[in-house]
């Protein structure tokens, strides 16, 4: 059998998951793994996403989302804000990933920057 290697995937720093796997709860880091994929499908570290759309695709249920973006917020990882109301979507929460400096070189969020992949942290 042949594998074929998926073109389209997520890269996540070791970093990440050494530094924040262990202190966050299951959900917590679930969340930050939802807005890090977000981030990199919408080639962005601002997005807006509503929590039913997490809930509905991921399974986080909306008390869950709430205790978790809290955390993320308190730990720096994050900011957002609630109450953007979208049309034919609902009311979204506009989010920020704010990932250390070094996790945020090594990161290719937008294509113009000047870090490269082949040099993490």
């Amino acid at each position: 059998m042949k594998l074929i290697p998926e073109k389209n995937f997520l890269m996540l720093p070791n970093r990440l998951l050494e530094k924040y796997l262990l202190i966050l709860k299951p959900s917590e880091f679930e969340l930050l793994l939802i807005l890090w994929y977000l981030s990199h499908r919408f080639s962005t570290d601002k997005f807006h996403y509503t929590d039913r759309q997490i809930t509905k695709r991921f399974g986080l249920s909306p008390a869950a989302i709430n205790r978790a973006r809290k955390k993320l917020r308190e730990l720096g990882l994050i900011k957002y804000e609630s109450g953007f109301r979208i049309d034919k979507v609902g009311v979204a929460t506009r989010y920020k990933l704010l990932p250390d400096e070094k996790l945020r070189k090594w990161l290719l969020i937008r294509t113009n920057q000047k870090y490269r992949l082949d040099k993490p942290p």
